[in-house]
């Protein structure tokens, strides 16, 4: 993916064009996608670890509710929170050309959970997680400004 570091996006799911909010659980923003279809929610920032050699990136909400920990970040039980750029997960993403939808996982062969995705829980919201490469989901990247 080549991206312009000073951009911003939205995430949306391919069907309903739902986008990535946060809500405060445990003293931490966990991300979920929004409530309502074509609701594109909050928009993010495609940072390169390494600007000479983007592969991989740290992937900023430019929005949060506390400062300086607004990055994506895998918690130890697989679910997708905000932290620190120190402590943020470092994002491989992968494009499927057919149908413009793009894929994240984690850089790095940790774990097999490492795959990003959204499950229903609690009710109607649908909480971002990782997962195998098969129940992985795709998101539209949509230029923000």
């Amino acid at each position: 993916m080549s991206s312009d570091q000073n951009k911003s996006y939205y995430l949306v799911t391919p069907h309903t064009g739902r986008g990535l909010t946060y809500e405060v659980y445990a003293s931490y923003d966990y991300v979920r996608v929004t409530d309502n279809d074509n609701d594109h929610g909050c928009s993010v920032t495609f940072e390169p670890v390494d600007p000479k050699n983007s592969l991989s990136y740290k992937i900023r909400m430019n929005g949060s509710h506390w400062p300086g920990s607004p990055y994506l970040t895998i918690s130890g039980k697989g679910w997708v929170y905000l932290d620190t750029k120190e402590n943020a997960t470092e994002w491989l993403i992968e494009n499927l050309y057919e149908g413009g939808l793009a894929r994240m996982y984690e850089a790095g062969l940790e774990r097999d959970e490492r795959f990003l995705s959204y499950v229903r829980k609690d009710g109607s919201k649908n909480w971002l997680e990782t997962t195998h490469y098969e129940n992985m989901k795709g998101f539209k990247v949509i230029a923000a400004n």
